[in-house]
């Protein structure tokens, strides 16, 4: 059920949303990320004892995987150290200071990191956690409920998606989405079908 997406694993589902805009400047397609968070939570009985080490075992072998698919090397397989933990900064949008960088790039450089380790160095920063916490919500009722892209028709833009992240933003309350989202005439033929 996508929906349950949005209930316990939520994290875990927030935290893949801000792999894709960490290592490539974009939030992630409904199809592509479905598919990931399938991978990570495969075999995870939610609820059950050591569920959170097996996730994040899983979570680090994915990312891992990650960092050697064909999208991501030719985004960011030609960056020396130094740049490649620059461009994961300006992807994510937060400010880190230069100790901060160059204990990452000497990391990565001294072989204690590698690039998918750096990488969830970001992804978990609180910083970004923050940042993104709306925006990933959101994204995540559009896939569990409507099963499809912000962008795609009905809307065929990002009108609808901006209305809801203004709103949330402004009331920091997710009820009125989830209502919304449940009444909607597109979840309805969802929730209907096998």
């Amino acid at each position: 059920d996508p929906v349950s997406l949005l209930s316990q694993p939520l994290n875990w589902s927030q935290r893949l949303y801000r792999v894709y805009l960490a290592s490539l400047g974009v939030m992630p397609r409904d199809k592509e990320f479905m598919s990931d968070l399938e991978k990570i939570v495969q075999g995870i009985i939610v609820g059950s004892e050591g569920e959170e080490q097996e996730v994040a075992a899983n979570f680090r072998e994915f990312v891992e995987g990650w960092v050697k698919r064909e999208r991501f090397i030719k985004s960011l397989g030609q960056l020396d150290d130094t740049q490649y933990v620059n461009r994961l900064i300006e992807n994510s949008g937060i400010n880190v200071d230069a100790a901060s960088r160059e204990a990452l790039v000497s990391g990565l450089s001294g072989g204690r990191d590698t690039r998918g380790s750096v990488l969830l160095k970001i992804v978990d920063d609180p910083r970004l956690i923050e940042k993104e916490k709306y925006r990933s919500l959101l994204l995540l009722h559009y896939f569990g409920y409507l099963r499809r892209n912000p962008d795609d028709p009905p809307d065929g833009d990002l009108r609808g998606f901006n209305f809801w992240l203004q709103d949330l933003e402004r009331h920091q309350d997710a009820r009125d989405l989830s209502n919304a989202f449940r009444v909607t005439g597109e979840y309805g033929q969802y929730e209907k079908k096998p």
